[in-house]
């Protein structure tokens, strides 16, 4: 299987007080390859939990699907046998764009993704980084709802000797 990471990162960290949207640093890493860029920055809080949607759902009989970046032409689209997934970076700005294939477990993704939220967590638990509280509140809610999902399915398949 091939290296496959998600970042994120709270430089460049972006939100309003009015607003439920924080930008980030957010990008994956694969085989080298840094899918949008190192410095993309994106919703990485409803992107992940849309990610996390996709792949759960994917258990019922969907074997291809896409996990969008909210922001700009970027998605990773994925192709599901069995338990390994192959995933295609998408640049599609009017004619798709493959950047790279990276293949993993579905096991590894969930993996990364319950990492991903860990961080996500973590960034916003900082109130010199997010000082919206009320927002960091519905953050954590919501990532914990999430690692719960995770760790549900992680159990459910004899995943869960890492944690």
């Amino acid at each position: 299987m091939d290296t496959f990471k998600i970042i994120i990162s709270p430089y460049d960290l972006f939100f309003t007080d009015t607003s439920s949207d924080v930008s980030m640093i957010f990008y994956v890493w694969g085989n080298g390859i840094a899918f949008p860029s190192e410095d993309w920055e994106d919703y990485a809080y409803p992107a992940l939990h849309q990610w996390i949607e996709s792949l759960l759902r994917s258990g019922f009989g969907k074997n291809a699907y896409r996990l969008y970046f909210l922001d700009g032409p970027y998605y990773i689209a994925v192709k599901q046998n069995g338990d390994e997934l192959e995933m295609r970076f998408i640049h599609d700005s009017g004619l798709p764009k493959e950047e790279a294939v990276v293949y993993c477990t579905k096991r590894q993704l969930f993996i990364e993704l319950r990492r991903a939220i860990k961080d996500l967590g973590t960034i916003v638990a900082d109130e010199s980084l997010l000082t919206n509280r009320q927002l960091a509140r519905s953050i954590q809610e919501s990532n914990a709802y999430y690692n719960a999902r995770i760790r549900r399915w992680l159990l459910e398949n004899g995943s869960l000797t890492t944690f």
